[in-house]
């Protein structure tokens, strides 16, 4: 909403946003989708060989560890200043005092550094702005990054309350306070213009279920494997070795936890790769590394499972390990509990549901092999067709189709996706959500979370997490979700903010306090979750301590979301139904015929409307928000969208000539009355001897309502500021008839216009109201 303001003032032409690099395709994504702006992504759709490639690059992406490598940084300061620098995921920009003389700056912190000088705007967007340090000094850089003086009194350390970025001391008064640099709105206060909450809340359920006694035994003897794996890692020296080896093995203890099918496969293709069938697939740990570091994180799991199974590890992981590859490989496993719970709960959910076997239900699971699994058996029971897919292989037009099937077709039930994040996949629909594996990062599952908890859902959310009893996954997930349970009441009983919305803040905290791998590989080496057990401790006791700073001191007084503000300060004069009339005429003044059928509009651009983002024909045109927001195939007209923008600036030109407005001038001069201004700009032509000049006078004309010209007040209407005529007004004289006598007025007055077409322009149009 930021960046869409700005454009529209054409404060952000030129716009770079950094980010993680599993982000920047998803960013590319949503401007394209939500505002038609393509923009390119630096190392993907475009390089720097030239430093100046910079300057052409109007929008663009680049992600956090490609800009702060030196050769990359440099090139990008010797251009032009940007209009706007979006820094996402900005905790990351991290910079922390010890003791009084001494800041230790990380590289990302050093970058935000060097780029907020080559920008008129910057924007820092995070979710956990302060780590919970007592000192406040990691909080103090980050706001430091926008202003060099700011007021931090009220932080209540006891020591510094107005702190100058610049010289590192007490500064004087005059500074702006830091609320001021800061906008936070839980998701649970945002309302719509009745002052209705938006979000009805969420229930999550625990679906804990005991294994078969054959996926029991099958899953405590990969256990045994992968854990021996890991004992060997550790004795390696080769540093290459220990990656590799340490991440297949991780990857191999996911996919247990998610099905049977899945850690089958994986071993199937372990299993080939000892014995030398896969030689076209040489992925080197190097490789490996640039692969995790650029890959989408919205599909982490899936590329996880697919370099375990590229990557280069011919060497054992554990002594005689092809035979214990295919002792594990041949076990019996004939039944999956995890399945026949599903089973169970999709019969309960359409047995308590007013839709039956209609209700829409979305499945989450990190791997292919699992999600392959799931479509199977799920179309076994409900029928070929009953089921759609979202994957990372999917482009962003086949994963819209897909949204689009489960959305309106009522044999399509059931969504099994890959995806956790992604902004573009709007699933508000949908309001039942299973978890069939649950991520090691829990954050991860509050992405999945937001496909459906999101603006336009119009029911409570229900959330089923499936977890495997005694599993190692379900100890630790366990313990996790009880210490973070109460903390979260806790914080709610003091700042009466919902639970959930405190669950995800903190969530989100604990991702730079918990190694989750490192926890879950310390458990399964040791058989035992104790050491585990601290560390999740430790971290939520640090997240807990953050969300009260942030609460209590820092963000108590920090302005939200408000529709009221909103409605006062930003919200335009034309609405919606103003800007179809608008649409309408501005495309019969361009001789283009407007089709309407259910309440949609197509047509055809205007051939001189035609540009980025502005289709050929338009289909499915709605300027009704509720039901865009419905149907995300329709496309929905307001302030942003590239066609309305570009209407409007025509409208605007010089050139255009067409109906501008209606005014009201107070003036004593002019007795009251009503009429049309028309104000033309005349070319004459002067011959002389040497050449022919162009000479352009511009001619007011004030039409009355009774068709007498009044010099007086054209020339007042000119000169005079005039307010929007807002009161509906009887007039007898249409525009038609007043042209015809303005255009009788100017050929009186400039008796050498030759041709009309060629010599004379319509400026503006204004139907006026004068007088006193």
């Amino acid at each position: 909403m930021i960046w869409q303001a700005l454009a529209q003032r054409g404060q952000a032409k030129r716009t770079l946003i950094i980010c993680p690099a599993g982000l920047t395709v998803q960013w590319q994504e949503e401007m394209q989708d939500k505002f038609g702006q393509f923009f390119e992504i630096f190392q993907r759709d475009f390089h720097t060989i030239n430093p100046r490639i910079w300057d052409l690059k109007a929008c663009a992406i680049a992600s956090l560890d490609c800009l702060k490598r030196k050769e990359h940084k440099e090139k990008l300061l010797e251009n032009r200043k940007w209009d706007l620098i979006i820094f996402d995921e900005a905790h990351r920009l991290s910079a922390r005092d010890y003791g009084e003389t001494k800041t230790e700056k990380t590289q990302n912190y050093r970058l935000a550094e060097d780029l907020r000088d080559h920008t008129d705007a910057l924007l820092l967007v995070t979710a956990t702005p302060h780590q919970g340090d007592a000192t406040h000094s990691r909080f103090r850089h980050l706001l430091g990054l926008l202003d060099d003086e700011i007021d931090f009194g009220g932080l209540e350390d006891g020591q510094i309350t107005l702190w100058n970025y610049a010289v590192r001391e007490p500064s004087g008064n005059g500074y702006r306070p830091y609320k001021e640099y800061i906008l936070r709105t839980p998701k649970l206060n945002v309302t719509d213009s009745q002052g209705r909450k938006i979000f009805r809340g969420r229930d999550t359920h625990a679906l804990r279920f005991p294994m078969f006694k054959d996926e029991a035994e099958f899953y405590k003897e990969v256990s045994r494997y992968i854990s021996a794996g890991y004992r060997m890692v550790e004795h390696l020296k080769d540093r290459n070795k220990k990656l590799a080896i340490g991440f297949v093995l991780t990857v191999f203890q996911k996919l247990a936890s998610s099905s049977t099918h899945a850690i089958k496969a994986a071993l199937y293709g372990r299993k080939m790769r000892l014995q030398d069938k896969y030689r076209r697939l040489p992925d080197s740990v190097d490789r490996l590394e640039s692969l995790l570091d650029e890959a989408d994180e919205r599909f982490e799991g899936e590329t996880e499972e697919k370099a375990a199974w590229r990557l280069k590890t011919e060497e054992e992981f554990v002594r005689d390990e092809l035979k214990d590859l295919e002792r594990l490989i041949a076990m019996p496993v004939k039944q999956d509990r995890k399945l026949v719970e599903l089973k169970q709960l999709i019969k309960q959910v359409f047995s308590e549901s007013e839709k039956g076997e209609k209700e829409k239900i979305l499945i989450f699971t990190e791997y292919r092999k699992t999600q392959d699994h799931l479509v199977e058996e799920l179309e076994k029971a409900s029928g070929k067709g009953s089921v759609v897919i979202i994957n990372g292989d999917m482009k962003l037009d086949q994963r819209k189709t897909s949204v689009q099937r489960f959305r309106d077709n009522d044999n399509v039930r059931f969504m099994v996706s890959t995806e956790s994040g992604g902004e573009g996949i709007n699933l508000q629909f949908c309001h039942v959500l299973v978890n069939y594996d649950l991520p090691w990062n829990p954050m991860r599952i509050e992405q999945r979370v937001g496909r459906i908890y999101r603006f336009g859902q119009t029911k409570r959310v229900q959330i089923y997490n499936f977890r495997g009893k005694e599993t190692v996954e379900d100890k630790i997930y366990g313990f996790l979700e009880q210490k973070i349970d109460i903390a979260a009441k806790a914080l709610a009983k003091v700042t009466g903010e919902d639970p959930e919305d405190i669950k995800t803040t903190m969530l989100g905290q604990l991702e730079s306090e918990v190694d989750y791998n490192s926890i879950y590989k310390r458990a399964i080496v040791e058989q035992n979750i104790e050491q585990s057990k601290e560390e999740i401790e430790e971290g939520v006791k640090k997240a807990q301590l953050a969300y009260e700073i942030a609460t209590n001191s820092l963000f108590r007084d920090v302005s939200g979301y408000s529709f009221a503000n909103y409605e006062r300060e930003l919200k335009a004069d034309i609405d919606l139904e103003a800007l179809r009339e608008l649409t309408e005429r501005f495309l019969q003044h361009h001789h283009r015929q407007v089709q309407k059928k259910d309440g949609l509009v197509e047509f055809l651009t205007p051939e001189d409307l035609q540009g980025p983002g502005i289709d050929e024909r338009f289909t499915k045109v709605t300027f009704d928000r509720k039901a865009a927001i419905e149907n995300p195939d329709l496309t929905f007209f307001a302030l942003g969208h590239p066609f309305v923008d570009s209407m409007l600036k025509a409208c605007g030109d010089v050139s255009f000539g067409g109906y501008c407005t209606r005014r009201y001038v107070k003036n004593p001069k002019v007795s009251p009355r009503y009429g049309y201004t028309f104000n033309f700009i005349v070319r004459q032509r002067i011959h002389r001897d040497d050449h022919e000049e162009f000479l352009f006078a511009l001619h007011p004309i004030f039409v009355g309502d009774d068709g007498t010209i009044d010099d007086i007040a054209a020339r007042v209407c000119l000169e005079s500021y005039g307010d929007s005529l807002n009161r509906e007004i009887q007039i007898h004289l249409g525009p038609d008839g007043a042209f015809e006598i303005a255009k009788g007025r100017l050929q009186k007055q400039v008796k050498t216009i030759w041709d009309w077409e060629e010599d004379v322009t319509l400026l503006n149009l204004a139907l006026v109201a004068v007088g006193s």
